[in-house]
């Protein structure tokens, strides 16, 4: 079976909006728990990579000079078609250690 374009356009935004309400669910249990233990939880959200280059380079320098517990992603992270074989070069060279 076949799903039309908007069809499935519809589902991956009903899926991401599900997808962003668990997220914001765990990341308020997270902060409550890290409130009522008084230690600080410091995070980054990002949704929207780009591809490799200069801006990329300065927003991965700023969110590692937050440093961060963990960065949550909400998409948008490789482009132009999301393979692994390209993750690292576009992104990931800018977020491993």
């Amino acid at each position: 079976m076949e799903i039309r374009a908007s069809a499935r356009t519809t589902i991956c935004q009903r899926l991401r909006k599900r997808l962003s309400g668990l997220i914001l669910g765990f990341l308020l249990i997270g902060i409550a728990v890290g409130l009522a233990q008084s230690t600080t939880v410091r995070f980054a959200v990002i949704g929207d990579y780009g591809t490799a280059g200069q801006n990329e380079l300065d927003v991965s320098s700023l969110v590692k000079s937050w440093n961060p517990d963990f960065i949550i992603t909400v998409g948008d992270n490789n482009y132009p078609d999301g393979w692994a074989s390209t993750i690292d070069r576009n992104i990931g060279q800018y977020y491993h250690d």
